[in-house]
């Protein structure tokens, strides 16, 4: 499998009292991903603990080989579907996509 060299990232926060059911969503989510994007290499979630976002912050990243093979996915009536209860549960404005771009692993570090 290749290593992921392009990211689009979804940035959101909600309530804490949603917490769970945004959690149960992003399962979801990962699961439409497993079985309906094979241009889907990686899915990633990170939550803030403390810092500039509203509480509590999210970021999710699905991870692609290259900018051709995320513009080669589709969206279809299931991923409205299962990314439904993030767009709702996210509070007002909070909601950020955007795509990244991977470095050289010489800007990297894993032990």
């Amino acid at each position: 499998m290749s290593e992921p060299s392009v990211f689009v990232v979804h940035e959101f926060s909600i309530r804490a009292a949603d917490q769970a059911e945004i959690d149960a969503a992003l399962a979801v989510i990962v699961s439409h991903i497993r079985e309906a994007h094979p241009e889907v290499l990686s899915c990633q979630t990170y939550k803030q603990w403390v810092g500039p976002r509203g509480h509590r912050g999210y970021i999710w990243l699905e991870g692609f080989e290259s900018l051709s093979a995320m513009d080669s996915g589709t969206t279809t009536p299931s991923c409205v579907e299962a990314w439904e209860p993030i767009y709702r549960l996210a509070q007002d404005g909070s909601v950020l996509r955007s795509v990244w771009l991977g470095t050289p692993d010489t800007l990297a570090m894993r032990r």
